[in-house]
């Protein structure tokens, strides 16, 4: 009778550590996915691809960006002129030469975090700047694929 006392507590732990390691597994695949929809986002606005952007982009995005700090609108408001902006001053954006800061998913939203460098080519010449980029997503649902939700882009010198 003992023997059988020891054994539920014994297979509770066994259960508990592979839900902590199927836990950890899916917060990796996560991870990654957050990852490939930043890179999808990079991909399409270093392209000018507003279909592209329209994709990773929610319609109710805010977007901030470090020209127009502190003017917080939305992606349907701004598209149109981030489409532009790629035609005229071709930016591309670039991690700074190193990686991602942080990434945190959590249920059906993740944050990642970034140190990000621009290079402008305008017709008054070259201009360059480094930031700080953070996006929040929210995964849709019928699709599975994360969607940025918050874009918000500032200058560090």
């Amino acid at each position: 009778m003992r023997s059988k006392l020891l054994l539920v507590p014994i297979c509770l732990l066994v259960l508990l550590a592979g839900c902590k390691r199927q836990a950890a597994v899916n917060r990796d695949q996560e991870r990654q996915n957050v990852l490939r929809a930043y890179a999808q986002l990079k991909e399409a606005w270093n392209k000018g691809d507003l279909a592209g952007l329209d994709a990773i982009f929610r319609p109710d995005a805010i977007f901030i960006d470090a020209q127009n700090p502190g003017k917080p609108e939305h992606w349907g408001g701004v598209r149109l002129d981030v489409q532009r902006s790629a035609q005229i001053i071709h930016p591309v954006l670039t991690d700074a030469g190193q990686p991602v800061v942080d990434i945190a998913p959590e249920g059906n939203a993740a944050w990642l975090a970034t140190k990000y460098h621009v290079k402008v080519t305008a017709p008054q010449g070259v201009m360059e700047a480094n930031g700080i980029l953070t996006l929040a997503f929210l995964k849709d649902q019928d699709k599975g694929a994360y969607r940025v939700i918050l874009f918000h882009a500032s200058r560090v010198p």
